[in-house]
């Protein structure tokens, strides 16, 4: 990497989060809500998530299955929220809820 190419990243920290541009240059996002789920609860593997990204609209939405999220903390809001919390694992049920 050529440093001589480098120059200083400026910005308003009252409009912009240096974080979520630096993840879209990695195609990185941070999850903003889970907005509704399909499949049994009973069969952790059968459920899927429907995930609205943060810093982008609903054409961006996307299914994910449980196996992808099971350790988000907007997951288990989401899961205590709809009476799911047994799904939330327990080592994070005594953290936050």
């Amino acid at each position: 990497m050529d440093i001589s190419r480098l120059s200083p990243f400026t910005f308003d920290d009252n409009t912009i989060d240096p974080r979520l541009i630096a993840n879209r240059d990695y195609q990185v996002f941070d999850v903003e809500c889970i907005l509704e789920h399909s499949g049994d609860p009973k069969r952790k593997s059968s459920l899927d998530f429907l995930v609205k990204w943060a810093g982008m609209d609903d054409t961006f939405n996307r299914w994910l299955p449980w196996k992808e999220l099971v350790n988000n903390s907007l997951l288990h809001k989401y899961l205590f929220q709809h009476n799911l919390s047994k799904l939330i694992p327990k080592h994070h049920r005594k953290d936050h809820y």
